[in-house]
C-alpha cells in the first residue's frame, strides 16, 4: 500500500491453460506499525485497510484465496526495542495471536491450497526483533517459546 498500487486490481491473472500466473502470494508483516499489544486489537489489525488498500494480513490472505493459490508470510515479528519512536516493546499477547492465525490458516505443504498458510518466517536478524536471546523483549520472547511453531 505504501506505494499506491493495490494488488487485487494487479493481480496478474492465469495462463492460457487456465492455470494461476503467482504460485504463491506472500508479505510481510511487523508489530511496529499499528502496534498491538492486546487480541482485540490484533483482530483489527488483520482486516486494517490503509489509503483504501489492504493492510492486515486476512484481507491479504483473502486476496490468495480468491485467486486460487496458497498463501505465505515471508517475514513477520515484533519490534522489541521501547525507544524506536514509540513503535516498539514488549508485546506477548501478538506473538499468542499471530501462532493461533498461523494455526488456523494451515495449509500442507505437500498439497497447497488457496488462502492456505504454506509457511512462515520470522525475522530476528536485528536485535529488536529476535526471540532468542534477546535484550529488547524478554517477556515477548518467552511466549514465543512457550508456544507450538509448526505441525
Amino acid at each position: 500500500g505504501q506505494i499506491g498500487i493495490d494488488i487485487a486490481k494487479v493481480w496478474p491473472g492465469k495462463d492460457a491453460k487456465g492455470r494461476p500466473v503467482v504460485d504463491v502470494y506472500s508479505v510481510d508483516t511487523y508489530n511496529s506499525y499499528l502496534v498491538v499489544t492486546t487480541a482485540a486489537a490484533f483482530q483489527r489489525k488483520l482486516r486494517a485497510v490503509q489509503s483504501d488498500m489492504p493492510y492486515g494480513l486476512e484481507l491479504h490472505r483473502e486476496i490468495a484465496e480468491a485467486h486460487g493459490v496458497p498463501f505465505a508470510v515471508s517475514e513477520w515479528s515484533n519490534n522489541g526495542d521501547p525507544q524506536d519512536l514509540g513503535k516498539g516493546g514488549e508485546a506477548p499477547e501478538y506473538v499468542r495471536q499471530m501462532n493461533e492465525w498461523f494455526r488456523q490458516h494451515a495449509g500442507d505443504p505437500k498439497r497447497p491450497a488457496p488462502g492456505k498458510l504454506l509457511y512462515e518466517i520470522h525475522f530476528n536478524l536485528q536485535d529488536q526483533f529476535e526471540f532468542l536471546p534477546t535484550q529488547f523483549q524478554p517477556e515477548t520472547a518467552k511466549a514465543y517459546r512457550t508456544l507450538t511453531w509448526g505441525r
